[in-house]
């Protein structure tokens, strides 16, 4: 027997987790190893089953039933995207693989990308899944039947979403007025329940403010904001116990709805008072003079100030949008902005986590003094900072600290608590990634002693590549056991960037 099979079936998984984050997120890198041996397929089954999808199975074929007992997360979808076809092309599940998953004893996970209305018997079946903790209903369409009463004994966390991997748009035939009704007496049925909420703001109407939430712990709105706009003390008054709050807005473009959003919050009121538990918000594509941010708790322990934006609609060449607040309609804040929006803020005595997204732009500084010294001035004990730019004229000032780095380094330094630091580079297309920048961790371990781990995190709105035009973001990640290997090359590319 080898050295390898005598592992411990924990440890052997430990040893495929990081494969995975290794291999684009792909269990296949198990199989080699599971093909070795009787002994270690047995130690590998539950890793590499753990998550499967209908995706690549043909007509009506079944996953094999002597693997059902390993699946923990299914995900089912009723169409191919051009992810997977030049076009789309319906799947359509049988009716024996949806009730098949009744006797998939470990199932904790069901992902659904239909986007038909989901059918009676359908939900009636999911509903009695005894071990389904976690549901995610994508494309969602509710204006067909629904069952009166529907169980699911141990949910804690759903997602209703509008959007998918590809696409955030609408079918134009929903019966909304069918679609609301269903929606609310669903949510309603559950509210007793869920610990954790994620709802597109294009499902939300005003009635959802009468449910009370009597578990509810993780709050989010997602995708678009609400139409018609809905006050937050409405959607939120009713969700005392909420830890985390999180208003993910994108541009909502076939309603001409573009950011910078304004929440309905009054300049004098307080809307966070019913939320007596608030220990984290986070924002996407908010206005920098919303009234918001002077009312948030001082006790809040992670805030995020975001600027995510929708999938795009089509391949890249015909895709790209035509008005000019991102590549795809994101607001991220200028140096003044950003500025203004920090001096609004309480200072935050417990703040331990800020992320801040930004087009920071100060000739030869991005994220330059002015909005430095204000997270310091604010948040002087933060743990942990992601800092997320998107660079113009290919200054990647944030990987080459020539000019300033002193500067730079001083005043991380001053965060006495600096942990963690992650900083995120949004590029137009996957097309400008430097490649690793391990000289710039080596130099911010080497100047700044309390830091741990320092990332770098590359993403593009395009991948001229990618048949869809989406690009997979791109991670860098060290520990402070860098500073124990040589030091790193300063590498110049030619045409490219200084790492």
């Amino acid at each position: 027997m080898s050295a390898i099979e005598l592992l411990a079936t924990e440890l052997i998984s430990r040893i495929l987790d990081h494969l995975f984050a290794a291999s684009q997120r792909s269990r296949t890198c198990a199989l080699s190893l599971s093909s070795t041996s009787k002994t270690l397929r047995a130690k590998t089954v539950r890793w590499t089953f753990w998550d499967v999808s209908n995706l690549g199975r043909k007509g009506t074929s079944m996953w094999p039933e002597s693997l059902w007992p390993h699946f923990r997360k299914v995900s089912l979808w009723d169409h191919l995207d051009a992810l997977h076809r030049a076009a789309s092309l319906e799947i359509l599940p049988s009716s024996a693989s949806q009730a098949s998953l009744s006797q998939m004893p470990s199932l904790s996970q069901l992902v659904v990308y239909f986007r038909t209305t989901l059918s009676y018997s359908f939900l009636e079946r999911i509903a009695a899944l005894d071990s389904l903790v976690h549901l995610e209903l994508h494309y969602i369409r509710l204006d067909g039947p629904i069952p009166a009463s529907l169980s699911f004994r141990s949910l804690t966390s759903l997602v209703l979403r509008i959007s998918g991997p590809l696409r955030t748009r609408r079918q134009l035939d929903i019966n909304r007025t069918e679609e609301t009704r269903n929606l609310m007496a669903f949510l309603g049925s559950l509210s007793t329940k869920l610990i954790r909420l994620e709802i597109s703001g294009d499902l939300l109407v005003s009635q959802f403010g009468d449910i009370r939430w009597k578990c509810l712990k993780h709050f989010t709105i997602t995708d678009h904001p609400p139409l018609p706009s809905i006050p937050l003390t409405r959607l939120i008054g009713n969700m005392r116990r909420v830890v985390e709050l999180q208003l993910h807005y994108t541009a909502d473009v076939p309603h001409h709805r573009l950011p910078p959003f304004r929440l309905d919050v009054g300049a004098d009121s307080d809307v966070f008072s019913c939320l007596p538990e608030l220990e984290s918000c986070s924002f996407s594509n908010l206005d920098h003079e919303d009234a918001v941010f002077r009312q948030l708790p001082p006790n809040l322990t992670a805030l995020k100030l975001q600027a995510l934006h929708d999938v795009p609609a089509g391949p890249y060449r015909s895709a790209r949008p035509q008005w000019y607040l991102g590549p795809l309609g994101d607001y991220p804040l200028s140096t003044k902005h950003a500025h203004a929006v920090l001096q609004a803020l309480p200072p935050f005595g417990s703040l331990t986590t800020l992320s801040i997204a930004g087009a920071l732009h100060i000739p030869g500084r991005c994220f330059g003094p002015p909005v430095l010294e204000s997270i310091l001035e604010r948040a002087p004990n933060l743990v942990s900072l992601e800092l997320v730019h998107r660079p113009e004229y290919e200054q990647f000032n944030l990987i080459d600290f020539s000019g300033y780095s002193e500067l730079l380094f001083d005043w991380f330094r001053q965060l006495r608590r600096l942990a963690h630091l992650r900083i995120c580079i949004v590029m137009e297309a996957m097309e400008f990634y430097p490649g690793p920048p391990v000289y710039a961790a080596y130099c911010l371990f080497e100047h700044v002693p309390t830091l741990r781990t320092v990332t770098y995190r590359f993403e593009g709105y395009w991948n001229t590549r990618h048949p869809y035009g989406l690009g997979r973001p791109v991670v860098d990640a060290w520990d402070r056991s860098l500073l124990a290997l040589p030091r790193p090359a300063r590498v110049i590319r030619p045409g490219q960037l200084i790492m």
